[in-house]
């Protein structure tokens, strides 16, 4: 009986902080802006119903929480694509939804339809991507936009949505899918959230330079070289901290101070979220951006 009593006190407590996660998330969630211009017609609903969840307005139940804990130290985008997908399934004004559907043709797999959803009565197909970009060099350029680990750039995502996941309901292969669903013409949209990130001289004077497609309203930050890092943290004494890949989406939480950061032996970029001391034992992070090592960069 003991041993029962501690297992269920132990789920619990688990399932309170996956919770607590979550709906942090989604707090995120129904505030971020989008990255493309414009934004596409879907985020409205996306966060009102983000919301909801955070608010508790939408109870969410505890298998989707549990199902998002389990992936949530795997690839931020899987992680992302069924924290959106989840609205989808709850909200009263959505009539039926399909989630990462398969489009093949023969033996050869043409590409997924990210989500698929009807809404007052039509039907709706939505392309999505969390997405931390640092610019450099000409940042009027999609294609100077690289994530930290220089595998992806904006312009050739925006190229691969644009070119062929967008699209992908006017091939044959992805019409028979959808009359498979029953599912006639579909209304396409492409969501990218996530945050860019200006050189750091940029940031510090407010000019964000971009593409023409940016929203002016895009989630910010700053990225650095290593070498010049400390110099930054020792004439600016605040607190940093780093974050793994999971907490990048959200705003975190700190209560107690942080030692120095050492960029010394930094091998990958890393992000950290910079905090204030507002009081004792509180503290509020203020901006967040990317050390990179010193020989970082595109080649």
């Amino acid at each position: 009986m003991e041993q029962y009593r501690a297992f269920w006190t132990f789920r619990r407590f688990d399932l309170t902080s996956d919770l607590a996660v979550t709906l942090n998330n989604y707090r995120w969630l129904s505030t971020a802006e989008s990255i493309l211009s414009p934004e596409p017609k879907c985020l409205e609903f996306i966060h009102r119903t983000a919301h909801a969840v955070a608010s508790r307005e939408i109870k969410l139940p505890e298998d989707k929480i549990e199902k998002l804990s389990s992936i949530r130290n795997g690839p931020l985008g899987r992680y992302f694509e069924l924290l959106i997908g989840i609205l989808f399934t709850l909200s009263p004004e959505i009539e039926a939804s399909h989630s990462n559907v398969v489009v093949r043709e023969g033996k050869t797999t043409r590409g997924e339809f990210d989500l698929l959803y009807k809404k007052d009565g039509n039907w709706h197909h939505l392309e999505m991507a969390v997405k931390f970009y640092l610019g450099v060099s000409d940042r009027t350029s999609a294609f100077n936009w690289h994530g930290p680990a220089l595998r992806d750039n904006l312009g050739h995502k925006w190229e691969r949505m644009s070119g062929h996941q967008l699209t992908l309901p006017k091939t044959d292969a992805g019409k028979n899918v959808l009359h498979g669903l029953s599912i006639g013409v579909v209304e396409s949209e492409a969501l990218i959230l996530g945050r860019l990130f200006h050189s750091f001289s940029d940031w510090q004077a407010n000019s964000f330079k971009t593409t023409q497609n940016i929203s002016k309203n895009h989630a910010n930050g700053w990225w650095i070289h290593a070498r010049d890092a400390a110099t930054f943290a020792n004439t600016h004494p605040k607190h940093w901290l780093p974050l793994m890949k999971h907490q990048w989406l959200a705003q975190q939480k700190m209560h107690e101070r942080l030692s120095k950061p050492n960029f010394k032996d930094l091998k990958h970029p890393q992000m950290y979220a910079i905090f204030e001391q507002i009081q004792q034992n509180q503290f509020q992070e203020i901006h967040r951006g990317f050390v990179v090592p010193d020989c970082w960069g595109p080649k």
